[in-house]
């Protein structure tokens, strides 16, 4: 008698950073996902701490179809190749086709050693080495909200006592004045960097969150030189600021 194996389980596992991951819970039958129900960011596998994902994330829902489905394909065409059932040439594509699926489903969304730095810059202010914009919206603003507190008190330092007249506001230019040459403080920077990822997550419109972006990129590049300078001797200044108290969801 055949019994169907029949249920759900999760697949799918991408960003994976050591204590943090994505995947996607999904209906299979005999192990091979189905329907996709519900994506997860695993906040912290040793406790199990995880929030659901307000969508099905794209690229753990490619990898858990491409592994599964690439692997079982491959082996069924291998298979009938050995077997010699059906034709040659077909079960040849379609091995072809199932290996296809299976590299590209494990390439999906793994790290690369830039993505696992910036995520460890990342991880002072989530509390964890991960992409804040994989976090729910509440805790994203909560923690815009702080991380917003400790920037702008860094950035009317660095802006000095003539911030007014130069029509350099902390308040609304703090990525500008952290971008500036002199600014070499890599806490300030590394908060600014998160700071900037989540603003461009929350923004309304294109511009803002273009604007955003582009501060993130140009503040994870100005991170660089700032810690190939500090390797080299260089002294980096730091005013003093409150630490950031990062909200966390479970």
């Amino acid at each position: 008698m055949f019994f169907a194996w029949i249920g759900t389980r999760m697949a799918g596992r991408v960003l994976e950073t050591g204590d943090s991951h994505v995947e996607t819970r999904c209906a299979h039958v005999m192990g091979l996902p189905i329907v996709p129900l519900q994506s997860y960011l695993v906040i912290d596998e040793s406790t199990g701490a995880s929030v659901e994902l307000a969508d099905v994330h794209g690229a753990s829902l490619f990898a858990a179809f491409g592994r599964s489905w690439g692997a079982a394909l491959t082996g069924a065409s291998i298979f009938a190749l050995w077997l010699g059932v059906g034709s040659l040439g077909l079960n040849a594509a379609l091995a072809v086709v199932g290996l296809a699926g299976l590299f590209l489903g494990w390439r999906t969304g793994r790290l690369d050693a830039e993505d696992l730095r910036r995520y460890a810059r990342y991880a002072p202010h989530t509390g964890h080495a991960l992409d804040p914009v994989l976090l729910p919206e509440r805790a994203r603003i909560d923690l815009r909200d702080a991380l917003s507190e400790a920037v702008i008190d860094a950035a009317v330092v660095y802006a000095g006592a003539g911030y007014r007249e130069a029509g350099s506001s902390p308040h609304d230019a703090w990525e500008q004045i952290a971008l500036r040459p002199e600014v070499r403080d890599t806490a300030f920077l590394e908060r600014a960097l998160a700071l900037a990822r989540l603003e461009a997550s929350l923004a309304d419109d294109e511009a803002t969150r273009r604007r955003f972006d582009d501060a993130h990129e140009a503040l994870w590049r100005k991170l660089d030189d700032v810690s190939e300078s500090s390797a080299s001797g260089d002294d980096a200044t730091a005013p003093h600021v409150r630490p950031t108290q990062p909200t966390r969801r479970r």
